[in-house]
């Protein structure tokens, strides 16, 4: 009766009908297209990572099968952006060569050379509420898996252990400028901030002059110093923090934090600049930025956001407003943490890190990376060492905070908000809102009163 172009130019594997267009797959280049069924015009192209062997569509679902090599499966997918929504895995060496729906619950699925038709069943709404996206096994495919990732584990032990020898075994060098600091007992030099010790290592706080409350990051490290101060003074090592803002202002946040270690400002001086954690406006637009141990490229002006963030989303604007600030301000301070050594009266610089190199100071991370789901990150802030999800904002405890949260308590149903010491946690009654898998979050400043964000999971329910 009529005929149109084929996307694929006869490299086509399958053609689903779906509200007013077609869907064609393309074999070998792994993809599926949006055609216009009267001209054959592609309308949208969706990329896969498998050859892709079938396409259909039932009750406003698109889906495809995929082979390649021994491994097939049948792909739920998002019809505008292409996401993988959901995946039925097919035993290895199973096939899918062409796939339709009878409309209902059933796929059938060509199985390729085996020369079989086979049926897989659809899941079910509330069978997709209950399974779980990730691999499942028995006890003994547990175990051999265990132990395999149990040499791994023990090999990274034996590699932090060599790191460790050699981050000592770096050359010290002689600090001979004289640095001056404000602390709860005065001024200060460099030599005095070993409090009698004879090691002092420094956490490069973001707390600039300009900022209103402490980098949400910074917080969330500095939040386990108390419990270990102790134990590294044992250790004739003393830890403390240094950032650019006066000396009230720390003390202030320090007492609205609950914390009790020392905590220095370098307000006025060279100190934090001199160690790669500070730069100016200048620095910043001239691509005048080394930082990590390397130069940064410039970074833009435009007119909507100030200085571009070349990262997707928004989480260095997001932590920039909890600390009262812009995103060039911001980020104009840096996180970082530095060792000295005192010897024979002479103060030497031994070890400095900044980034991803701070994960290891993170208690929380250590926690986090032998969680079911990690660190549950999804956005990376400022140096690449912090992320919105497990920065803990709440913890600042800015005094916005208090009418959003009371809000929140009121206008969400299922929802109790417990405020403590002037942080808020929200708790979930998991009758109301059991579609939601978090039963202990925090709470964030948020542009619109009326919403609720989740940073950190507490418990995961299967």
């Amino acid at each position: 009766m009529a005929s149109i172009p084929a996307p694929g130019h006869g490299r086509d594997s399958g053609l689903a009908w779906a509200e007013g267009s077609l869907w064609v797959g393309q074999y070998r280049d792994r993809k599926i297209h949006q055609i216009d069924p009267e001209t054959g015009a592609i309308l949208r192209t969706i990329e896969s990572n498998r050859f892709v062997t079938g396409v259909t569509w039932v009750d406003g679902e698109l889906w495809h099968g995929t082979w390649e090599g021994d491994e097939s499966d049948i792909r739920r997918i998002d019809p505008e952006s292409g996401a993988v929504l959901e995946r039925l895995e097919m035993p290895r060496g199973t096939a899918v060569s062409g796939l339709e729906s009878d409309g209902a619950d059933l796929f059938y699925c060509g199985g390729g050379p085996s020369g079989k038709v086979r049926a897989v069943r659809r899941p079910t709404n509330t069978e997709r509420e209950t399974m779980t996206d990730h691999k499942t096994g028995t006890r003994e495919q547990w175990l051999a898996a265990r132990l395999e990732l149990l040499k791994a584990e023990k090999e990274l032990t034996r590699r932090s252990d060599e790191l460790a020898r050699r981050r000592q075994e770096l050359p010290w060098v002689r600090i001979d400028k004289k640095y001056r600091f404000e602390t709860d007992e005065g001024h200060a030099s460099l030599a005095d901030l070993f409090r009698g010790r004879s090691q002092l290592l420094i956490y490069h706080f973001m707390f600039g002059p300009d900022y209103t409350a402490g980098c949400t990051t910074c917080s969330t490290i500095a939040d386990g110093f108390n419990g270990f101060a102790v134990h590294l003074a044992n250790h004739d090592v003393t830890l403390s923090a240094v950032s650019r803002a006066p000396l009230a202002k720390l003390q202030a946040y320090k007492r609205r934090m609950g914390w009790t270690f020392p905590w220095a400002s370098s307000f006025g001086g060279d100190f934090n600049a001199d160690f790669n954690v500070s730069f100016t406006e200048q620095q910043q637009r001239e691509g005048g930025i080394e930082y990590n141990y390397r130069r940064e490229p410039a970074w833009e002006v435009r007119a909507d956001e100030g200085f571009a963030t070349r990262m997707t989303g928004n989480p260095v604007a997001d932590n920039a407003a909890v600390t009262g600030t812009d995103t060039a301000t911001y980020t104009r301070e840096r996180p970082g943490m530095s060792a000295f050594v005192l010897e024979d009266g002479v103060v030497y610089h031994t070890y400095s890190t900044y980034a991803r190199g701070l994960d290891g100071l993170w208690g929380m991370y250590q926690w986090l990376d032998r969680a079911p789901k990690g660190r549950n990150e999804t956005r990376r802030a400022c140096g690449g060492a912090a992320t919105t999800s497990t920065a803990s904002k709440a913890r600042v405890r800015a005094d916005g905070y208090r009418g959003r949260a009371q809000h929140a308590r009121a206008s969400e149903p299922g929802v109790a908000c417990h405020r403590a010491r002037d942080r808020f946690f929200f708790s979930f009654n998991p009758v109301a809102l059991a579609a939601i898998p978090v039963s202990l979050a925090y709470v964030t400043k948020t542009q619109a009163p009326q919403r609720t964000i989740v940073l950190g999971s507490m418990f995961v329910l299967a």
